[in-house]
């Protein structure tokens, strides 16, 4: 199963009109070579207090960070409950013997992710100041995971000047992914068994939670992390996508080739992850093509919570330019993401013989349908999507791993 990394899995009623397809048949070119707010604000002189002893996704508005974004919150509101993912060995550790699998078991363990400079490093320091005497208990660990942001120069700086705790140096990204962090700093609690009891809180809040869970018992023997369940693969095929039959849906039922481009001219509207995927392979000199683009903008445009569309070129950069120059087509002609495949390794592995050709991709990866866009409406994509939106809530249980636009990754190409 291949996925991309270029954004929340959210149901939408569409209103879409696709009568300009009955007005035309299709036409196909030749290829050529080429947050809850019910809680009332305390006072300045309250001090906040945590009850983590339930899920702690409801927690009071005075216990989180107030000028954390409803994106950072979402993409880690996830976590809560369940144990808290190991870092990958790409992870270098300062200040601390590398761990090993039993890292977080037997502590509770604050984690911000943070950079050299700049305002996650800021708070990281407030809060590392107001743990005070607290920050000195053997059960308490403070990590501060280290993004890809001066990852390179963090190394030698802090070997100079430590930063008094345990520093996750995430050069790839590949943890703050995992978890669903990106620049903006947020602050994860995680108990004596490794689960994360609360996410994006304040300083205090974070404060609070640590004393909260410090006084909690632990049985090393008996008190285990709580795992994500993982269904049976059979439980997929429980799940009836649209069938599509016959000569010209021959790659239908069949997995998709990996996604491989050599550059994004466009980056996609969301992740694509758990998504639809509507893979347009396009040339500008193709003129059935470019009249198909306003027919696909509009498709991402009424499916922009579940669907993410591509139009991938099999010309080089120099041609592409060359083309979109000659036939006044700009970036902001395009709704969607658009990417330069010169190579054409996908177009090969799907058996593409002519421009435009769509190919419609669930989120496990597999052909759902195929054919030209004009012919993509409201009837062929809609159950395709309804089926795959059972599919991710079946095969991700326990609340998903949310999707989200900025990733380590995708900033990587």
């Amino acid at each position: 199963m291949a996925r991309f990394s270029v954004a929340l899995v959210v149901g939408l009623t569409v209103n879409f009109v696709v009568a300009r397809v009955a007005e035309s048949a299709p036409q196909y070119a030749d290829p050529r070579q080429p947050d809850r707010t019910a809680s009332k604000a305390p006072s300045p002189q309250a001090k906040p207090t945590v009850d983590l002893s339930a899920s702690c996704k409801d927690l009071d508005t005075s216990v989180l960070d107030a000028k954390l974004a409803a994106e950072e919150r979402a993409a880690t509101n996830w976590l809560v409950g369940f144990e808290l993912s190991p870092p990958p060995a790409s992870v270098d550790w300062l200040e601390v013997v590398q761990p090993g699998a039993s890292l977080f078991q037997g502590k509770v363990v604050l984690l911000a992710n943070t950079a050299s400079g700049g305002k996650s490093r800021t708070q990281f320091k407030k809060l590392q100041e107001s743990l005070g005497e607290l920050a000195t208990d053997p059960n308490l660990m403070l990590v501060a995971l280290h993004t890809p942001d001066g990852a390179k120069a963090a190394r030698n700086s802090i070997e100079k000047q430590p930063w008094g705790c345990a520093v996750a140096i995430d050069a790839e990204g590949q943890w703050c992914d995992g978890l669903g962090l990106y620049k903006e700093s947020v602050i994860l609690a995680v108990d004596k068994r490794g689960d994360v009891r609360a996410v994006g809180l304040s300083v205090e809040g974070a404060v609070s939670a640590a004393k909260t869970l410090l006084a909690e018992p632990f049985d090393a023997a008996t008190d285990k992390p709580t795992v994500r369940p993982v269904p049976k693969p059979a439980d997929a095929l429980t799940i009836q996508f649209p069938s599509h039959v016959g000569p010209e849906f021959r790659m239908v039922g069949r997995d998709a080739p990996e996604m491989s481009v050599e550059r994004w001219i466009k980056d996609p509207v969301a992740d694509a992850s758990g998504r639809v995927v509507v893979l347009d392979f396009w040339e500008p000199w193709c003129g059935p093509c470019r009249a198909s683009i306003p027919h696909m903008n509009d498709l991402q445009g009424a499916y922009a919570n579940d669907v993410v569309c591509v139009g991938i070129s099999g010309m080089s950069n120099r041609d592409f330019e060359k083309d979109c120059l000659k036939y006044k087509l700009k970036e902001r002609d395009f709704a969607y993401g658009l990417a330069l495949s010169p190579g054409q390794s996908m177009h090969q592995a799907l058996g593409v013989k002519g421009y435009p050709t769509v190919f419609v991709v669930s989120g496990d990866w597999k052909v759902r349908w195929q054919g030209h866009p004009m012919s993509l409406n409201d009837a062929v994509l809609r159950p395709i999507v309804e089926a795959n939106q059972k599919l991710m809530e079946l095969t991700n249980p326990q609340g998903a791993k949310p999707s989200r636009k900025d990733t380590w990754a995708s900033r990587r190409r």
